[in-house]
């Protein structure tokens, strides 16, 4: 995993603006990398779900705010339960915030009509539940049978945390 530090470089003029000048450097913030999970509602990445070439994800965190952006790449569902909600898991830190992700792109889902697909970041896992919202119906969670074994999904949006950095 890259770990890189992103600096900000400021500078300080005081009263003497003339004489007195100082830089000062800063951290304010960490990206690495993580890899997201397919879960149902046992909260386990270890189900016989296996992913493609194109499973990955990058977190920023500056404080509490983390940001994450990332594909799930499905390739087979393994023994997740059908009916049970369809989860992005395996975030990078707790969340205590309940935040919308956006969810940019979504293929091979077992949806008849139009929908649009977003996610809701939980308040007691380290997860973020996908839903589908409809104009007929309004919305509800997306179940693992709505998920095909091909699935894939781009997704993108920030939460708090209050774990130690």
């Amino acid at each position: 995993m890259a770990d890189t530090t992103f600096v900000y470089q400021k500078t300080i003029i005081e009263a003497d603006w003339l004489n007195d000048v100082n830089d000062f450097t800063y951290n304010v913030g960490q990206a690495t990398s993580w890899t997201p999970q397919l879960w149902d509602d046992s909260n386990s990445g270890a189900e016989g779900q296996t992913y493609g070439p194109e499973n990955a994800a990058n977190f920023f965190r500056m404080g509490n705010l983390v940001f994450i952006t990332g594909r799930l790449d499905i390739s087979g569902l393994g023994t997740l339960t059908g009916s049970e909600l369809a989860q992005v898991g395996n975030l990078p830190y707790q969340p205590v915030s309940q935040c919308a992700i956006n969810i940019g792109y979504a293929a091979g889902l077992n949806l008849a009509g139009a929908y649009s697909i977003s996610g809701l970041v939980s308040l007691s896992e380290k997860k973020f539940i996908l839903r589908a919202q409809d104009l007929a119906s309004g919305g509800s969670g997306l179940t693992i049978t709505e998920l095909s074994a091909t699935a894939d999904i781009i997704f993108s949006g920030w939460y708090f945390t209050n774990d130690p950095v």
